[in-house]
């Protein structure tokens, strides 16, 4: 072989070498690119999370707001129990008569 047709030879190899890192680059792009149909389905995972989350808050909203209502109804019905029975029970003058 002489020296012309090594030259070529090591040119066509370092061609090559460069041709196939490039293909591997180009694969390892694409194993690390998301697909739009991937990322159509990541994003309704995400708002179908969100939805859960505004329904659980609003639930959360409505339970406390029942807790404090029957709080309130039943404070109100401790102090109407505790009106009657005072006014009910007879006074200490009435005791010593």
């Amino acid at each position: 072989m002489d020296l012309l047709h090594y030259n070529v030879f090591l040119y066509e190899s370092d061609c090559e070498k460069k041709v196939d890192a490039c293909k591997q680059q180009i694969e390892e792009a694409r194993s690390e690119t998301v697909s739009d149909a991937e990322l159509d389905l990541l994003q309704r995972g995400l708002e179908e999370e969100l939805e859960k989350e505004r329904l659980l808050k609003e639930e959360f909203r409505y339970v406390s707001s029942c807790v404090f209502v029957f709080s309130i109804a039943e404070l109100y019905s401790i102090i109407c129990l505790t009106i009657c029975f005072s006014s009910a029970q007879p006074s200490a003058k009435s005791l010593m008569i």
